[in-house]
């Protein structure tokens, strides 16, 4: 399974509120560093722009999409844009 740390990570972040909250106050680099992400994933979660987890967590899900060559006929999730809800859709 591709990403295997990503989703250790998310799944921490959902369970652990603290741990969230890290993700989203600028020292989202230490936070994540305890896991052993490629540079890839890591220049990913690093390079996220986000105001909540579910926006964060949007967006990171785009990324792995995108990165694993998820077919282009196949049901896709796209990165939100800024401001764009998680749970409300486009």
């Amino acid at each position: 399974m591709m990403h295997r740390t990503l989703q250790n990570l998310m799944g921490r972040a959902i369970i652990d509120k603290v741990f969230q909250n890290e993700l989203l106050n600028g020292g989202r680099e230490q936070t994540i560093s305890e896991f052993e992400l490629t540079d890839a994933e890591k220049e990913a979660v690093t390079s996220i722009e986000a105001k909540s987890f579910e926006e964060f967590a949007g967006r990171l899900h785009g990324w792995i999409e995108a990165s694993n060559g998820k077919p282009s006929d196949g049901p896709h999730i796209l990165p939100l844009e800024p401001g764009q809800n998680a749970l409300e859709g486009s």
